[in-house]
């Protein structure tokens, strides 16, 4: 069986690797670990975000548009059913303006709600 001979140029590189410095030291920062930021609720992430008020927005204004365009629909389709002029839609269109109005009231009131019993959980816990 033959050695294996190692040539000039391993025991070069094997030199080498035995004399290179030690590995630098590890900052301070990098040893300790992190705190995790505390789980927030989805509703509270929701609350915080100028987007989800952004949408929010969004939402009523098509929620009244379209209240107000469906009731004015029926009402003129009633018109063209009853042979009248413009009475069931000028009807539609207040019904659709009042049918607009409350659901935005009631759901700002909703919202309000919700909201004071978020401040309430906060305050107690």
């Amino acid at each position: 069986m033959k050695r294996h001979e190692t040539s000039e140029h391993e025991r070069e590189r094997a030199d080498g690797l035995r004399d290179s410095p030690p590995p630098p030291q590890i900052p301070e920062l990098l040893r300790e670990p992190v705190a995790r930021p505390p789980v927030l609720d989805r509703n509270e992430v929701a609350s915080q975000s100028g987007l989800a008020n952004v949408s929010t927005a969004w939402g009523v204004a098509m929620d009244f548009v379209g209240s107000v365009i469906g009731a004015l629909l029926l009402g003129y389709f009633a018109d063209r059913w009853q042979g009248t002029s413009p009475r069931y839609t000028l009807i539609g269109m207040v019904v659709g303006f009042t049918f607009a109005l409350y659901r935005i009231i009631s759901r700002t009131l909703a919202e309000e709600r919700r909201e004071k019993e978020r401040r309430n959980k906060r305050k107690q816990g």
